[in-house]
């Protein structure tokens, strides 16, 4: 029973993995669920027993390209960024970036995407892990004393998000490793 179950969940990431790459490649609207079934090479008919739609496949891949981001928040889970920790998430992040390139295209051709844009932020909205990210970055700027904290958390996610859209343009020119020594500058040590 437990090979059966283990044959399932592999088939099912496989699925997702093929996924992720035809969307981030192709965009959602031209990536069709025969494509993607064609090159999990099952039938299509088998890989709606896996996921029952287009949307349901999307939205977790969507989900699971977040989490990669996300487990690298508050390593030691009490709820507390500290000034270690937040330079740690920032060079995780990045590191993340090179390592997860596709992940990280994917989620940003989504808001790119008019209609998907939509779409991702509902998803975003009640993903936990975006809330409870952007309540502990503010929660470290209040600790800093930094002038309207929620402001802060937003600016540090714009500088993270544009950064990243840059670096996916052209990841073999750009200066990524000069760029993170930057954000750690302003938003660490000063």
């Amino acid at each position: 029973m437990n090979t059966r179950k283990n044959q399932y969940n592999l088939q099912r990431q496989r699925i997702l993995d093929k996924s992720l790459e035809l969307f981030s490649q192709r965009g959602f609207a031209q990536t069709a669920v025969a494509d993607i079934a064609r090159e999990s090479n099952i039938s299509k008919g088998l890989l709606y027993h896996y996921f029952s739609s287009k949307e349901q496949l999307f939205e977790e891949t969507l989900t699971s390209s977040l989490n990669i981001f996300f487990e690298y928040l508050d390593t030691n889970k009490d709820g507390i960024l500290t000034q270690r920790e937040f330079e740690e998430l920032i060079l995780d992040v990045f590191k993340s970036l090179e390592q997860n390139y596709l992940n990280w295209k994917l989620v940003f051709q989504l808001f790119t995407q008019p209609e998907l844009s939509e779409k991702t932020i509902q998803i975003l909205e009640k993903n936990a892990s975006v809330t409870k990210f952007r309540n502990i970055i503010t929660d470290y700027f209040k600790g800093k004393n930094q002038i309207n904290p929620k402001i802060k958390t937003t600016y540090f996610i714009s500088v993270l998000l544009g950064i990243s859209v840059s670096y996916i343009q052209n990841p073999i020119k750009y200066p990524l490793k000069q760029i993170v020594e930057f954000i750690i500058e302003e938003f660490i040590k000063n």
